[in-house]
């Protein structure tokens, strides 16, 4: 796992932290060999002051072409990325939207050797709370509920890549009935 990582250069010089496009040959000469490589990235790139969409979006590309090259038998997992939620800008939303709207145009006409390769999941549909449409402790990054809802959209493309691993994945077990008010305090608390 590679957590924390941007996909572009500007956010990098602002928040000192590597830049995937830079490391993703060292990251997947580590990695072995994985059956499966989940791809969510963006939103913090895409923050206002930082890189345009179609900055992130070549980023990103550059990132997918570099996995499918280095991990030939991997399954990659790419997603949009998440919305924020009340209290961010809208225009980061606005981004989120463009950035998003480029990775599915690209998905749609997949280059022929990302074939059999790339699998795409929207979770940006996935992840939503009615009151907010995002599920979030800190209206950017996902709390344990929406943590829950990235799960089960990430294991349902998972789970038609390999559908003779019946029993290999666990069944969901449903969140106990709490408000996104309550289960946010608790994920503040965790990662207090």
């Amino acid at each position: 796992a590679k957590h924390g990582a941007t996909l572009g250069v500007t956010a990098l010089t602002s928040w000192q932290r590597s830049a995937l496009t830079e490391n993703v040959d060292t990251i997947s000469a580590m990695a072995g060999k994985p059956d499966v490589v989940l791809l969510l990235g963006g939103i913090n790139d895409l923050s206002p002051g930082f890189d345009a969409p179609a900055t992130v979006f070549g980023n990103w590309t550059n990132v997918v072409s570099r996995l499918v090259k280095n991990l030939p038998d991997t399954k990659i997992v790419v997603t949009t990325t998440l919305h924020a939620g009340p209290g961010r800008t809208d225009s980061l939303n606005t981004n989120a939207d463009n950035f998003n709207t480029l990775i599915k145009s690209y998905i749609n006409d997949m280059p022929a050797a990302w074939s059999g390769h790339v699998y795409f999941v929207d979770l940006c549909d996935a992840v939503k709370s009615a009151e907010t449409g995002v599920i979030s402790s800190d209206n950017l990054h996902p709390d344990w509920l929406g943590d829950d809802q990235m799960a089960e959209g990430w294991l349902s493309v998972i789970t038609n890549l390999y559908p003779s691993a019946d029993g290999v994945f666990p069944s969901s077990t449903p969140l106990p009935s709490v408000s996104e008010g309550e289960l946010g305090a608790a994920a503040q608390s965790e990662r207090a």
